[in-house]
């Protein structure tokens, strides 16, 4: 029998719940807990974070993710079976997580396998204009990837992963370090 069109109907009327349990600091794990319209736990939902697939929810309909750093509000959308459901959150930043220091090395592993490789257009030389170019681990252009000169924030990469920056005069070595979605990347080098 192929009664099953009846119920497409009412799918399309079963919006998803989203909860989130923990609390939205960055850095910080919290659990996507996805209910349907009768309030019983939905398995197998696929939970997007800004856009971004992060997996899917287990039998209990729960989904342990990690609030990524630098990121002031966080949009979950959880789809199943046609039906979907929203959450939008302010990240809280003030409070520092307990044990900010320990907490990076539970997914730790992971985010090293995604180095962000940095390269310079130009010649490293004091006073000169080079152009900080940023890849991601596929090989493709990082925009908005956070850029470092010794240590002090210098600007973002735009659409083509790139930055042009000026060596300060004096320097005697560039230490270039990437920033981008948890991945980093770092470049020294000696100028001449």
């Amino acid at each position: 029998g192929k009664s099953t069109t009846a119920e497409a109907g009412e799918m399309e009327a079963t919006e998803l719940t989203v909860q989130v349990e923990g609390q939205t600091q960055a850095g910080i794990v919290v659990t996507v807990i996805v209910t349907g319209a009768d309030g019983g736990a939905v398995p197998g939902a696929e939970v997007q974070l800004n856009g971004e697939v992060l997996g899917t929810t287990d039998g209990d309909g729960r989904l342990a993710i990690t609030i990524p750093e630098g990121v002031q509000d966080l949009e979950i959308k959880a789809t199943a079976n046609g039906a979907e459901g929203e959450l939008k959150l302010a990240v809280d930043e003030n409070v520092l997580p307990a044990g900010a220091g320990e907490s990076g090395s539970v997914d730790g592993s992971e985010v090293e396998a995604t180095e962000l490789p940095v390269q310079v257009d130009g010649q490293p030389q004091a006073g000169a204009s080079v152009t900080v170019v940023v890849t991601g681990a596929d090989g493709g252009a990082v925009a908005g990837a956070e850029i470092q000169l010794n240590g002090e924030v210098f600007g973002t990469t735009d659409g083509e992963g790139e930055l042009p920056v000026t060596i300060p005069e004096g320097a005697q070595e560039l230490e270039i370090k990437a920033t981008a979605n948890g991945a980093a990347g770092e470049l020294e080098l000696a100028i001449e």
